[in-house]
């Protein structure tokens, strides 16, 4: 459904032109990168670790969104964290990724994904791509990434996917083929088709481990 008026954009980087009253730590002419959420820090789920699960982490954004020309920053995402000074070296289209590339982080942390072990992606988007790039860096031995868009495939090749397969192929026979007989160490699920989920759980190998980073939608 339509909405009038609503302006869309979040993981966004600019200059801030005004501050608030009482606001310190920030002056006008500062570079920054916003977080849309943040957590509270206080609660059970943050206490835990588990942040993402904060209640007040999914009842915070922007208004309007980050796709217009300004914006305003709730006094919550100022108060917890969720402003960041970038240094002159950072370019605003390299700050828009800190959000994403730290929860990109925070998965293969969580999952140990390392040296020698082999990685499916299911969906080959920004993130697909960012968790592809992690990965390698992390030692792993293979990434294989899947995807139904032919350009997303070429472009996660592009940032060291070893093999891509479309994703209406038989992936788990691929696995086999390109993995010497074996599933995969880690899927990494990048796609909120539910679709996803039933082949996540076919292409694991036994003791592995899958990441479910986007939320599925049963509709």
């Amino acid at each position: 459904l339509g909405v009038d008026n609503l302006i869309l954009g979040h993981e966004i980087a600019g200059d801030i032109v005004e501050v608030g009253d009482g606001i310190k730590g920030y002056k006008i002419g500062d570079r920054v990168f916003v977080s849309h959420h943040v957590p509270c820090f206080e609660c059970y789920y943050c206490n835990q670790g588990h942040h993402t699960a904060c209640d007040l982490l999914h009842n915070t954004n922007f208004d309007p969104g980050g796709f217009a020309e300004y914006i305003r920053i709730p006094k919550v995402n100022i108060e917890k964290r969720g402003v960041f000074v970038l240094d002159r070296s950072v370019t605003y289209e390299e700050g828009v990724f800190i959000e994403p590339f730290g929860c990109v982080c925070r998965a293969q942390r969580l999952a140990n994904v390392g040296k020698g072990l082999t990685v499916l992606i299911l969906g080959s988007g920004v993130s697909g791509i960012l968790h592809a790039q992690l990965a390698k860096l992390r030692g792993a031995k293979r990434v294989f990434a899947t995807d139904i868009n032919d350009y997303r495939l070429r472009k996660i090749q592009d940032f060291g996917a070893d093999e891509i397969f479309h994703a209406n192929e038989d992936i788990p026979s691929k696995l086999l083929e390109y993995n010497d007989n074996k599933l995969a160490d880690t899927v990494i699920v990048c796609t909120g088709a539910l679709s996803a989920a039933n082949q996540a759980l076919n292409c694991v190998a036994p003791g592995g481990t899958v990441i479910t980073f986007e939320t599925w939608y049963v509709m």
